[in-house]
């Protein structure tokens, strides 16, 4: 005879409660030992730098998984999980930061003077420059080779060398490849016309949102203008859009001529991009666009990026980093139909338990 057990879970609170009156004690209790063991493994509480994709891509204006150079300002948090060169300002505008969040986070050392407005910095290293700490006075850490980190309006400096990020760097390169394998909408495409114009069809044809289609890194070359904006009208029918940019990231490109509404909710994810390539961003104006290619760099040294950026090594030179990030709508229904990485070993053992239990005799 099969005893069935019912297993509720309540994932918001991370709660499990079992029913198992249709099952003998002996058996209960070894049930209750195998979902605590179970509970303790995956629920086991992260650092709070170990941040989900999700908040990478909705709270932060750059994610740098190896180093970031730049001498110019960036306007929204960023996280760098290499070492900062140049002199780096800016950080926060609009995005909101509350304890413990931070404004800043280097995994590295800060190579350079660092000036942010508001919020907190926390570095992993005593030193900038290979200079000495003189004094940490909360707001303001000084260094004996005459570089320093200055937060403003109430914010503090943070020397946390026992800090570790890379587990969320993982999940977010993980992340990019699952993104790159969703299927395409029927009937959805994205092209560049006669005039140099992104052009397409929105079409989704799931109904749930997401609209994902695939296009070759030489087609977007070869946008020019972008007068038409008939792609501003489509968005807002939908969350966001995916586009899966295929093939190896030579020459340059550029994408002028939108608004925050494109750059939030079109996600530019370069799927065959790998540590060798740098992807260069040129031409007069602007890039709308938030970009994802965590295993490729991004060289954007003549153009302002307006956008999330998440890529390996990051050079801007003097050109900044703008807002918006990611759409908050979007950054959902995309690690919805996405599981995140660090789901996966929580699902695989549910799954696991249930059988076990559900095949009891």
């Amino acid at each position: 005879m099969t005893n069935y057990v019912l297993l509720r879970i309540d994932f918001s609170n991370m709660q499990f409660t079992l029913l198992l009156q249709a099952v003998p004690s002996y058996t209960r209790m070894a049930l209750f030992a195998a979902g605590s063991c179970l509970m303790m493994a995956p629920i086991s509480q992260a650092s709070t730098l170990d941040l989900p994709v999700a908040d990478l891509l909705t709270k932060y204006n750059m994610v740098a998984l190896g180093d970031y150079t730049t001498n110019a300002h960036t306007e929204g948090r960023f996280i760098v999980y290499g070492s900062t060169y140049g002199d780096v300002s800016g950080a926060p505008n609009t995005l909101t930061v509350t304890p413990p969040d931070e404004s800043v986070i280097v995994g590295g050392s800060v190579n350079g003077n660092m000036t942010i407005n508001s919020g907190n910095v926390r570095i992993s290293t005593n030193g900038v420059n290979a200079g000495v700490l003189l004094t940490n006075g909360g707001s303001m850490a000084t260094f004996s080779n005459g570089k320093r980190i200055q937060v403003n309006s109430g914010g503090k400096v943070i020397l946390d060398p026992t800090m570790e990020i890379n587990s969320s760097a993982q999940a977010m390169k993980q992340f990019a490849v699952n993104v790159g394998n969703l299927n395409n909408d029927s009937g959805a495409s994205i092209y560049v016309n006669n005039q140099g114009d992104l052009v397409g069809n929105l079409v989704d044809s799931n109904s749930d949102g997401l609209v994902v289609v695939n296009m070759a890194f030489s087609e977007l070359t070869e946008i020019r203008n972008n007068n038409d904006k008939s792609l501003l009208n489509q968005l807002a029918a939908v969350d966001g859009v995916v586009i899966n940019v295929t093939g190896t990231p030579t020459g340059t490109f550029k994408n002028d001529g939108w608004n925050d509404t494109f750059a939030s909710k079109m996600l530019f994810n370069f799927v065959d991009a790998t540590a060798a390539d740098t992807i260069k961003i040129s031409g007069s104006g602007k890039f709308w666009g938030s970009i994802l290619a965590p295993e490729a760099n991004i060289n954007s040294v003549s153009n302002i990026i307006e956008g999330v950026v998440v890529a390996n090594n990051v050079v801007t030179g003097g050109q900044e980093l703008h807002l918006p990030a990611l759409d908050t709508n979007f950054t959902e229904k995309l690690v919805s139909a996405v599981p995140e990485p660090s789901t996966y070993a929580l699902i695989f053992g549910l799954s696991a338990f249930v059988l076990v239990a559900s095949r009891r005799r």
